[in-house]
């Protein structure tokens, strides 16, 4: 391993009081951005890549190996390679997964099948104490697209400070670029479908838990539509192993969203 220098993004979250100092303290050459504790985020608290237009930029212009992204409780962690790519949630997995040779994954439904390529998988409802408890009993490792990591050695919590560290450790060793660069990647399609009673439409496409949702695979993709937690809203997600697969797996998904609302007139 070597010094890097990393830049990071606390948003002037909890992450402001104790990623800094970790990754000084570990010889990381950091720029900092928004690492205040002023008692109002610098931007969305989501770890989104619409969220964070600026860092891609000042990656490639400081030389950074690698750029780490918190949300405002620091809970989470997503990140950006030397490129100045943002890494999208299912990346950041197999990243994780490849560099620790994690064998038995736990990941949530929402999650690319791409990961079943490298490891053993267990799938929970999305959520990460649905996660957790997984790991209790089973697993190396445990994340979710989001941006949730759970090192079940150190701990059964989401820890996005453990996971910054842990990505500045993978920037010393090797290029994430070209580590990202060699992975398998699917198409991945999401929608959102606005719905003034998400849960009762779940229910009439037979779900138990409206949250937890429908999810109906085949050798070469998957759809998945459940409940939105937090909107009014039910959520698709779609993938294949081709573009066109990717959609066939989205219209399917839709038109059974279509047939339950009918039904419900």
């Amino acid at each position: 391993s070597h010094p890097i220098r990393a830049v990071l993004d606390c948003g002037n979250g909890a992450g402001s009081v104790t990623t800094p100092d970790l990754l000084a303290e570990a010889g990381v050459a950091l720029t900092g951005l928004n690492c205040n504790v002023a008692g109002k985020f610098a931007r969305p608290s989501e770890p989104l890549e619409s969220n964070l237009p600026y860092i891609g930029e000042i990656v490639r212009r400081r030389g950074a190996a690698c750029a780490v992204v918190h949300d405002g409780d620091a809970d989470r962690m997503m990140a950006f390679d030397e490129r100045g790519r943002y890494i999208d949630g299912d990346r950041l997995l197999m990243l994780f997964v490849k560099y620790l040779d994690c064998k038995r994954v736990v990941t949530t439904v929402d999650a690319s099948m791409a990961i079943e390529e490298i490891a053993d998988v267990r799938r929970t409802p999305v959520g990460d104490s649905f996660v957790s408890e997984e790991l209790i009993s089973w697993g190396d490792f445990g994340g979710e697209p989001s941006g949730s990591w759970i090192f079940p050695g150190h701990s059964l919590c989401p820890d996005g400070v453990y996971a910054a560290a842990l990505l500045c450790e993978i920037a010393s060793e090797c290029s994430i670029a070209e580590e990202l660069d060699q992975m398998p990647r699917y198409t991945l399609l999401r929608r959102s479908c606005p719905v003034p009673d998400p849960r009762q439409v779940m229910a009439a496409m037979g779900a138990e838990e409206p949250a937890h949702g429908i999810r109906f695979e085949d050798e070469d993709g998957w759809y998945l539509v459940r409940a939105s937690g937090t909107e009014p809203k039910i959520r698709i997600t779609a993938e294949g192993r081709t573009p066109e697969k990717a959609e066939e797996m989205l219209e399917a998904a839709s038109a059974a969203l279509k047939r339950a609302r009918r039904s419900l007139e």
